[in-house]
């Protein structure tokens, strides 16, 4: 097991970078294990087994059965706004139009998140499946040497 220890210093140092207190020894060995072929049958190297595609593809239907409802109801208050507006009831065709808006952008948000998603997560599963024990390959930006900072 390895153990993490301070060194003491011997005498002090007016570098803040040659400071003794900052560095730190770990004891023990490391050994590489060398590359591990991953399946859907293995565990990854942190224990967790890789979702097969059939688990992501009921993940991702779970997400538009969800989403449907809501799209469905969000539609049908929209369509009732229009004919409460078109009757001349101005309030409820707002308070109508209001909510089957909300409601529309909820279903249909969480039905095109979970398409554009699918696509998404595939990408990286490929990529972690290609390089189990690597998983600074497992972005572009980083595999290609570089980070893409996404701060203000």
């Amino acid at each position: 097991m390895n153990r993490l220890t301070r060194i003491r210093p011997a005498k002090f140092h007016p570098n803040p970078a040659d400071n003794q207190w900052m560095k730190i020894r770990v004891n023990g060995s490391i050994r590489a294990t060398g590359r591990r072929p991953m399946s859907e049958d293995t565990p990854g190297r942190y224990g967790a087994r890789p979702f097969s595609d059939r688990e992501m593809l009921g993940a991702f239907a779970f997400l538009v059965l969800f989403g449907l409802p809501f799209a469905a109801g969000g539609t049908w208050a929209l369509v009732q706004a229009a004919v409460k507006l078109a009757r001349g009831e101005l309030r409820d065709g707002l308070m109508l139009g209001a909510m089957g808006t909300v409601f529309a952008l909820v279903g249909f948000g969480l039905i095109a998140g979970s398409l554009w998603a699918r696509g998404k997560v595939s990408v990286d599963a490929a990529a972690a499946f290609a390089h189990p024990d690597e998983p600074w390959k497992w972005r572009a930006d980083w595999a290609r040497g570089y980070g893409v900072d996404g701060g203000p």
